[in-house]
């Protein structure tokens, strides 16, 4: 867009310099039949054939003009077409960069409080590994306590055992002695 109405300025300004130019050769063209019919009056012949050709030059230069200064009106419409939708699409890149903005503010807060909250998750898993590690901890006491107790139950066993086969002996032998 910018480019069309850049190339559309450089062709109004040609065709201003043209008419301007065409302006001049007419100015110039009038002079000339002017001067001609007052230097060549006893050549009418002459002088009417120049005029005729002049007038028919200075036609043609009108109607030349008159295009001209149509194209340079159509040009001038064009540019201000172009320069209408370069202003629309700024007005609609500016609103696109305000939302764009607003969407990368709103992001950016989402991503702090995202970065807290993982922050605040690594604190906690923090924490729960080494309540982990102490459970562990006690659980490794609580099984060597446990095989400590095992052992101590199974040696009562043994005594009991041991202590139920000496009192049978001893219920024999008592027993046994009551007989005799």
């Amino acid at each position: 867009k910018q480019k069309e109405i850049i190339d559309g300025q450089s062709q109004i300004e040609q065709l201003k310099q043209n008419l301007i130019n065409k302006t001049v050769e007419v100015t110039q063209l009038t002079e000339k039949l002017e001067t001609d019919l007052v230097k060549h009056q006893e050549k009418d012949k002459l002088a009417e054939d120049n005029a005729t050709e002049s007038s028919s030059d200075i036609k043609i230069l009108q109607r030349e003009l008159r295009h001209l200064s149509e194209s340079l009106v159509e040009y001038e419409r064009r540019n201000t077409i172009l320069n209408e939708q370069v202003q629309q699409l700024t007005n609609e890149l500016r609103l696109k960069q305000e939302e764009f903005h607003q969407i990368e503010k709103s992001l950016n807060q989402k991503l702090l409080i995202k970065q807290d909250q993982l922050v605040q998750y690594d604190k906690n898993l923090h924490e729960i590994d080494i309540k982990c590690k102490y459970a562990k901890e006690e659980c490794l006491i609580q099984e060597k306590e446990i095989t400590r107790l095992n052992i101590v139950q199974e040696e009562q066993e043994n005594k009991i055992k041991l202590l139920q086969e000496d009192l049978l002996k001893c219920q024999e032998q008592v027993y046994d002695h009551k007989i005799l």
